[in-house]
């Protein structure tokens, strides 16, 4: 698992963040987790498919 600092995360408590899966639903390419208030990925994960292509 990745760390990511109180800092990046911070701004966004209280905001509504939703984890969102991208491509096939039965095997996604990535999946994300958003803030939807601020429109923006907070974090990333890509699909070993993806990465050893």
């Amino acid at each position: 698992m990745v760390d990511y600092s109180i800092d990046e995360l911070q701004p966004h408590i209280g905001h509504e963040v939703v984890c969102v899966q991208h491509g096939d639903p039965g095997d996604p390419d990535t999946v994300t987790v958003e803030c939807h208030d601020c429109d923006e990925v907070l974090i990333e994960a890509r699909s070993d498919r993806l990465e050893n292509a």
